[in-house]
């Protein structure tokens, strides 16, 4: 397993040279292009959804029948997370000279695109959860979709640079936690 991690955080960081190379002589970067935006989320997120995922199919055995089904969704949820967190950061990386908003790309089009990749973030936690994750891992997975996907809705209403406030995080975190303890619906709203 050594290995593996190895390998995954040797995949990332050849992945992030890549992108940093684009980088112009000042430093900033900007992605032209929605597949830009999809291997700068890879880079950064997506090979940690791969592994997250062989380390969660290793920790419990029983999810060896979801494991296919997981790997399958293990790349969006790592790049549903990462989409949400250039939405809402945007202005203030805009500001640092970083454009990961595609110029080619409309704001609507990485909208829907965190949108669909949110939904296989609730199929992958499903999936653990129907599989005999425990509850830790399950709260885990639960928790960070949930707070992305208000996040999303936040910033469709508000804007860039909308955030959840403190007691909207520790409402979240209370109804992942009761829905996991007694078996309730953890995503209660529609994408």
């Amino acid at each position: 397993m050594e290995l593996e991690l190895l390998t995954h955080s040797a995949r990332s960081g050849r992945a992030m040279a890549r992108i940093v190379e684009r980088a112009g002589p000042d430093r900033q970067l900007e992605l032209e292009t929605l597949q830009d935006l999809r291997d700068y989320c890879y880079a950064v997120a997506g090979i940690v959804g791969e592994m997250l995922t062989e380390l969660f199919i290793l920790q419990t055995p029983s999810l060896q029948r979801a494991a296919p089904e997981l790997r399958a969704r293990a790349v969006e949820f790592g790049e549903a997370l990462q989409l949400v967190n250039i939405l809402k950061d945007k202005l203030v990386d805009s500001a640092e000279g970083r454009l990961y908003l595609p110029r080619r790309t409309s704001v609507a089009e990485v909208f829907q695109l965190a949108r669909a990749d949110l939904r296989r973030a609730v199929q992958y936690t499903e999936l653990l959860r129907t599989g005999g994750a425990d509850r830790g891992m399950v709260a885990f997975n639960a928790l960070n979709a949930r707070l992305a996907i208000d996040t999303l809705q936040l910033l469709r209403d508000k804007g860039a640079g909308a955030k959840l406030t403190r007691m909207q995080v520790t409402g979240i975190a209370a109804q992942v936690a009761s829905a996991v303890d007694t078996g309730g619906v953890l995503f209660p709203e529609s994408l």
